[in-house]
C-alpha cells in the first residue's frame, strides 16, 4: 500500500506541475543544448499565445529561430543560455522575439540551468514576460521628453513649472 500511495502522490504532483507550467501567465520554456545550439524541448501556452505559433512549429526548433537578428548573438555568445549551461543563475535579460505575424515581442527572461541527476547541466529552464507595452510606453515618454526639450531649447520665452503645491520644479 505504501508504494501505491507514493506512486499516487507522485502522479498527483506531476499533474499539478504540468497544470502550473501550461496555464501560467508567463512564458515557460525548456531548452537543451545540442552542440552549442539551444533547441526548444517544451514550452507552455503563454509562449504559443504571445508568438502565435502552433506547438508543432516550436518544439524541436532552435530557439534562435524566434529571436530577432539583433538578439541572437547575445543568446549564443555570453548571454543567459551559455551562463545557465555553466550552472549560473542569471539576472533577468531583455530580449526581442519575433511573432509569427512579424511583430517584435519585447521580453524579460530569467534563465536557470536544467541539471540531470548527477548535477550536470543539460539545458536551460527559462521564464519570460512580455514587456512590449512597457517598452512602447517608455519609448513614447522618451519621445515626449525629447520634443519638450527641443521646444525649450529653441524658445526665447521664460518657462517655469510648478508642482501642485505651488513650488517651482523647473
Amino acid at each position: 500500500q505504501s508504494s501505491a500511495q507514493a506512486l499516487t502522490r507522485a502522479r498527483k504532483s506531476e499533474r499539478r506541475y504540468a497544470t502550473l507550467f501550461n496555464e501560467a501567465p508567463m512564458m515557460y520554456l525548456t531548452v537543451r543544448d545540442e552542440g552549442g545550439t539551444p533547441i526548444i524541448t517544451d514550452c507552455n501556452a503563454a509562449f504559443f499565445r504571445n508568438l502565435g505559433y502552433p506547438r508543432e512549429q516550436v518544439v524541436g526548433q532552435p530557439l534562435t529561430r524566434f529571436y530577432t537578428p539583433q538578439s541572437r548573438p547575445a543568446l549564443l555568445e555570453e548571454g543567459g543560455f551559455q551562463r545557465a549551461l555553466r550552472n549560473e543563475v542569471t539576472t533577468p535579460i531583455e530580449r526581442e522575439l519575433v511573432a509569427q505575424d512579424g511583430r517584435i515581442i519585447h521580453t524579460l527572461f530569467q534563465v536557470a540551468p536544467d541539471v540531470d541527476e548527477a548535477g550536470q547541466s543539460i539545458g536551460v529552464l527559462a521564464m519570460g514576460l512580455d514587456i512590449t507595452e512597457r517598452k512602447q510606453a517608455e519609448d513614447a515618454l522618451r519621445e515626449s521628453q525629447e520634443r519638450l526639450q527641443a521646444i525649450l531649447d529653441n524658445t526665447t520665452l521664460l518657462v517655469y513649472v510648478k508642482n501642485l503645491e505651488g513650488r517651482f520644479t523647473f
